[in-house]
C-alpha cells in the first residue's frame, strides 16, 4: 500500500511538472507573438 501512495504521489508530481511546462511554453510563445508584432509595428 506504501509503494502504491508512493506511485501516486509520482503520478502527481509528474502530472503537474508536465502542465509546468506547458504553461512556461505557452508563456514563450506568446510573448514571442507580441514581440513579433511590436517589431513589425515599429517598421
Amino acid at each position: 500500500p506504501e509503494e502504491e501512495a508512493i506511485q501516486g504521489l509520482v503520478k502527481k508530481i509528474k502530472a503537474a511538472f508536465e502542465r509546468e511546462l506547458e504553461i512556461q511554453r505557452v508563456s514563450a510563445s506568446a510573448v514571442a507573438e507580441v514581440e513579433e508584432q511590436e517589431r513589425q509595428e515599429r517598421q
